[in-house]
């Protein structure tokens, strides 16, 4: 063969996010899934609007290939938040990404 043909493929990093209005009372729950091309650290917060935190849902170093993390719309205490909006700040490494989640009754 005079020549030979590969495909490589190398995906960048990607966040998604499914489900972005829930209701807590209902049962649903947020999921973001993000992508690693390669290990590096990855924090998830949940914050209110006026930026306090509510809850972590992630914290450490992500694994390459597909990562998932859920919210089901309750505090670190465990309870429901408040209807609203709220921010999830997905950190992977050195990058920031922002989605928002409409809580409601």
């Amino acid at each position: 063969m005079p020549w030979e043909f590969r495909v490589f493929y190398e995906q960048a990093e990607r966040v998604t996010i499914r489900n972005n209005v829930i209701n807590p009372n209902h049962g649903d729950v947020v999921y973001l899934n993000f992508y690693l091309g390669k290990q590096k650290s990855v924090t998830i917060t949940v914050y209110d609007l006026a930026g306090n935190p509510v809850k972590k849902l992630a914290g450490g170093t992500g694994a390459v290939g597909a990562n998932l993390s859920t919210w089901d719309g309750k505090n670190r205490r465990g309870a429901i938040v408040v209807p609203g909006v709220y921010y999830v700040v997905i950190m992977l490494g050195d990058s920031r990404y922002v989605r928002k989640v409409l809580v409601v009754r």
